[in-house]
C-alpha cells in the first residue's frame, strides 16, 4: 500500500502535482461527442468535438436521422 504525504500550507498556497504514469490509460480524458474517440487532438473552442470529425464535409449520403433540422419556413407567392 502506498503511503500518501500531505502538507498542509498557510493561505492561498498550494501545489500542484503531476500524476507519475498513466497506468496504460489514454492520456486525454476528454472523449469527443461526434466520434467517441479519446486518442483525437481537440481545441478547447470545438465544443466537444475533435479536429478530425470538425474537418469532415456533410455528405448527401450522409444519414441525417440524428440531426435537428428546423421546418422549412413556408414560401408564399
Amino acid at each position: 500500500m502506498k503511503e500518501l504525504v500531505i502538507n498542509v500550507v498557510r493561505g492561498d498556497m498550494a501545489e500542484i502535482v503531476v500524476p507519475s504514469g498513466n497506468n496504460g490509460r489514454l492520456r486525454c480524458s476528454v472523449v469527443c461527442l461526434c466520434c467517441e474517440r479519446a486518442d483525437q487532438p481537440m481545441d478547447d473552442d470545438g465544443c466537444g468535438i475533435c479536429d478530425a470529425c470538425l474537418d469532415l464535409p456533410v455528405r448527401p449520403m450522409d444519414a441525417l436521422d440524428g440531426l435537428e433540422l428546423p421546418t422549412p419556413f413556408p414560401h408564399h407567392r
